[in-house]
């Protein structure tokens, strides 16, 4: 018998195909469970959450910073994922600001890919990286660019539930480069 469950976070099932099925899973497992107790992910679900983000590089005046983001939040408009690490310096707050067009097929363990302001379309993948820095969060008055290049990394978090990624996106502001690195759960 092929019978699919859709497991929630809180571990019961919403439905199956074929046959009612109840299917218990880890509290933090989301995806299909077959029959062999293999999940299976859904890479189309949308973006639940983000954590874990940090900061490294140089964005506008903020050289060297090397710090984990207090703030870490994603947003799943449907083909568009927005995700903002923001790191509190001294004196400045640190912000880059992703926004991830065509997501799911982005976003996925495996993907290894470059795209550069110029060349984005509005029709296929493409990835904008914003830096941005100031006095005070929501207050980016003394630097806010998008990077030229952007290289995107995501690797399935292994120590992490079903669906969740880690990414890396690598901005470069001429001779500058800062990278976000975040994980994203479904």
């Amino acid at each position: 018998m092929n019978c699919w469950s859709r497991v929630l976070t809180s571990g019961t099932a919403l439905f199956s195909l074929g046959t009612i099925t109840a299917c218990f899973a880890a509290a933090d497992d989301v995806g299909l469970v077959n029959d062999d107790g293999d999940v299976v992910v859904d890479w189309d679900a949308p973006i639940a959450a983000a954590s874990d983000g940090r900061i490294t590089g140089d964005v506008g005046p903020a050289l060297g910073v090397d710090d984990d983001a207090y703030e870490t939040s994603a947003w799943d408009g449907g083909n568009v994922v927005s995700v903002e690490n923001v790191v509190a310096l001294p004196e400045r707050v640190v912000m880059l600001y992703a926004s991830i067009t065509g997501a799911s097929s982005l976003l996925r363990p495996g993907t290894r890919a470059t795209f550069a302001l110029d060349d984005r379309t509005l029709d296929g993948p493409s990835v904008v990286v914003l830096g941005c820095t100031g006095r005070e969060a929501n207050l980016y008055d003394e630097y806010d660019a998008p990077a030229e290049v952007v290289d995107v990394v995501v690797d399935d978090a292994e120590d992490g539930p079903a669906g969740a990624v880690d990414v890396t996106m690598t901005g470069h502001w001429g001779d500058e480069t800062a990278t976000s690195s975040f994980r994203l759960y479904r």
